[in-house]
C-alpha cells in the first residue's frame, strides 16, 4: 500500500467534518469522482504522489461517498467517510510488523479501527449526542471485519456502504 495514496484518504475526508447536508455532499463526492476520472492523472504533482500507482481506489471512494450521501442520511454519509479517511491511512503501518506486507492481517485490522475510533469521536463529539457512541463502535466493528476481508482496494467501496448501512440500521 502507498502511504502516499493514504495522506490523500485523509485530507479528503476534512470536508465530513463541516456537518454537510446530502445536496453538498452529494456535490463534493460528484466531484471528486470527476476529478479523480478525467483529471487526476494530468496533474504531475499528484501523479508523483502516487508514483504513477493510479488503482480503482482512486475512483471506488468518491463513488462510495456519493453512493452513502445519495441512499443514507447525511449524518451517517459523514461519519462513514471520516470511518475510511481516518481508518484506511493506519493500515498502512501494519506492513511493517506483518510478513505478508498487505496490511490484511490482524495488526491492519487493530489500526484500522484505532484510526476510525479517534476520527470517529472528533465527529461525533462535534456533531451528535453522546447516547450514538455505542451504536457508532458497533458499526464499527462489523466494518473492521468486512475492510479485513475485502480483497484490494474494493474496501474503498466496502468501508464506506457497511458503516452507513449498520450505523443507520441500528439507529432506526
Amino acid at each position: 500500500m502507498a502511504f502516499q495514496r493514504q495522506i490523500l484518504h485523509f485530507l479528503f475526508s476534512i470536508p465530513a467534518f463541516f456537518g454537510l447536508t446530502t445536496g453538498i455532499g452529494l456535490t463534493i463526492a460528484t466531484l471528486g469522482l470527476m476529478f479523480n476520472a478525467f483529471f487526476f492523472r494530468r496533474i504531475s504533482f499528484l501523479r508523483r504522489l502516487m508514483k504513477n500507482e493510479i488503482d480503482p481506489g482512486i475512483l471506488l471512494y468518491p463513488l462510495s461517498v456519493l453512493l452513502a450521501f445519495a441512499l443514507f442520511p447525511a449524518d451517517s454519509a459523514c461519519l462513514s467517510w471520516v470511518v475510511m479517511g481516518w481508518g484506511d491511512p493506519l493500515v498502512s503501518l501494519a506492513v511493517f510488523w506483518e510478513k505478508d506486507r498487505t496490511g490484511k492481517g490482524l495488526m491492519g485490522g487493530i489500526l484500522f479501527f484505532l484510526g476510525a475510533v479517534l476520527g470517529g469521536m472528533v465527529w461525533l463529539y462535534i456533531f451528535m449526542p453522546v447516547g450514538r457512541f455505542t451504536i457508532f463502535l458497533v458499526s464499527l466493528l462489523v466494518t473492521a471485519v468486512v475492510e479485513r476481508l475485502t480483497p484490494g482496494n474494493w474496501d474503498n467501496l466496502t468501508v464506506v456502504l457497511t458503516f452507513c448501512t449498520v450505523f443507520t440500521g441500528l439507529q432506526s
